[in-house]
């Protein structure tokens, strides 16, 4: 499978200089083509719900309209297949020690703790 278009909506406009408007474009997925099966395969990343309104900068509903382009050639979505963020969470968190600064809670400590009145509480 190779990345076809890039899935993108219109999110607001801007005036860079005077007489010139552009448009913030923001990716929300992919169109991929599968060679083996003469296929198109739609990918969404993410769903608007709100855009920034032309002019006020308030948020209105999203239209629903999707746009595809080409994308860039040196763009991660060239060459990316995957979707969405990356999962950074790793399935088996490894076992944390303390550190070695750390000083253990000792049964000493503890009593010494509940031995002390409310009035020698500082605070």
């Amino acid at each position: 499978m190779k990345v076809f278009k890039d899935l993108v909506i219109a999110q607001y406009e801007y005036e860079p200089e005077p007489g010139v408007k552009k448009t913030r474009w923001l990716k929300v997925g992919k169109i991929f083509i599968d060679d083996d099966k003469d296929q198109m395969k739609v990918k969404i990343d993410s769903i608007p719900t709100t855009v920034c309104a032309p002019g006020s900068g308030e948020t209105i509903p999203w239209d629903g309209w999707i746009k595809a382009f080409d994308p860039k050639p040196n763009s991660p979505s060239a060459t990316d297949f995957g979707g969405g963020m990356k999962n950074t969470m790793d399935p088996k968190p490894k076992a944390r020690r303390p550190s070695k600064k750390a000083k253990r809670v000792t049964k000493a400590d503890r009593e010494k703790a509940l031995a002390l009145n409310k009035d020698d509480v500082p605070f």
